[in-house]
């Protein structure tokens, strides 16, 4: 566990050929999430796509639990 501006969160990297995607899982959120500093809704062009990131954490019933930054 990390810690940035008294705020504690979970990292971790994923790597796939030339592709590289962070996260940052913060405890104790409020369900915001944000894809290269903009919010999720706006990022995904589609629907599908929407549902796609939200997926784990409707699975775990943890959607409001957690804020998220991808990048």
């Amino acid at each position: 566990m990390f810690k940035t501006d008294n705020r504690s969160y979970f990292y971790a990297v994923g790597r796939r050929k030339t592709s590289r995607a962070t996260v940052k899982l913060f405890p104790e959120g409020e369900g915001n999430i944000y894809v290269n500093g903009v919010p999720v809704r706006e990022w995904a062009d589609t629907e599908e796509i929407y549902k796609t990131v939200l997926a784990p954490l409707n699975l775990l019933t943890v959607r409001k639990d957690f804020d998220l930054a991808i990048r």
